[in-house]
């Protein structure tokens, strides 16, 4: 009777050892299948992202194309006119419209560059300070409540003179040193190289400057900071008046600023710095396809009739 019940608890011993056994082997399976399932998922979202992220770069690049045939028809049309004169009434001047692709849009929004201070003009191609500039790049820091001494670390970054209190031996001192470039700024992000341009000061000064106009500011576009930059007598009501007067009628000549009050002074201090017109726009896009959201700007100078030149894109 021992012998039996020795026999008993031996097979129900074995019984248990097989059913850990396939316990074991059902965990096993069950975690290959899992991670096979959850591997397959990862390859088969990548590519999804990887196809979409491509079509969204596609759309992008589509994008400036089509902005480039844009401000060209919109030079073709004005020539046509005989009326050179670029507003915030003409319809590249709009923002953020959609343009369709695939099942889903784009965000476009074009914006003139000669509506803001070239800071690349600080510097003659001489060589040489041009004060005009200088000075509004001052008044604009200074009416956005900056320090102003900006003005003069971003004229030592691009001039090519060994003299300022921000050139090369400054930036050596830094924790993570490295030159004054000494030559003109390739993009606007590069301002955050410049002494005394944190990121805050970047948001504060970056809609209202440019690296690349026509070498003047268009009065038809240029918001309110950009105006009251151009002269210490151009005051937050004159600047108010100019652009109530745009928006009704644009001007089709900088000497039809003259029109409203209190610009016939102000006219002749100002008048080698403004224009009506435009040959420089940055383009900003957004697309979304599926899960993949991507952004780019690009720079377009100069445009003719026909095309447009791009200075540099970049996706964000």
């Amino acid at each position: 009777m021992r012998k039996n019940n020795a026999s008993l608890g031996c097979l129900r011993g074995q019984d248990g050892v097989a059913l850990l056994i396939s316990l074991l082997v059902v965990v096993i399976l069950t975690v290959t299948v899992t991670e096979f399932l959850y591997s397959a998922w990862v390859d088969r979202s990548f590519a999804f992202g990887f196809r979409d992220s491509a079509k969204a770069l596609y759309a992008l690049r589509s994008a400036v194309e089509a902005s480039k045939k844009i401000v060209a028809d919109d030079l073709k049309n004005d020539m046509k006119n005989n009326q050179l004169v670029d507003t915030l009434k003409e319809p590249w001047a709009q923002p953020g419209f959609p343009v369709p692709v695939d099942d889903t849009y784009m965000f476009l929004t074009i914006t003139d560059e000669s509506s803001k201070l070239d800071l690349n003009r600080l510097v003659t191609a001489g060589g040489y300070t041009d004060q005009r500039w200088l000075d509004a790049f001052s008044r604009l820091l200074r009416n956005l409540q900056l320090d102003q001494s900006i003005s003069l670390y971003v004229l030592n970054w691009i001039s090519a003179s060994d003299d300022g209190p921000a050139k090369t031996p400054y930036y050596a001192s830094l924790p993570r040193p490295y030159k004054c470039k000494n030559a003109k700024l390739d993009s606007l992000e590069e301002l955050k190289r410049v002494k005394g341009i944190t990121p805050e000061v970047f948001e504060k000064i970056k809609n209202f400057v440019s690296i690349k106009s026509s070498g003047y500011v268009n009065v038809n576009t240029a918001p309110k900071e950009v105006l009251m930059s151009l002269s210490d007598d151009l005051t937050d009501g004159l600047a108010d008046a100019l652009i109530a007067t745009r928006t009704n009628t644009p001007f089709g000549s900088k000497e039809g600023i003259q029109s409203v009050s209190g610009f016939a002074a102000i006219f002749p201090k100002i008048s080698n710095m403004i224009g009506v017109n435009t040959n420089s726009f940055s383009v900003s896009v957004s697309v979304t396809i599926n899960e993949v959201t991507r952004k780019a700007t690009a720079l377009l100078s100069p445009r003719t009739t026909t095309d447009a030149t791009v200075v540099f894109f970049k996706v964000n």
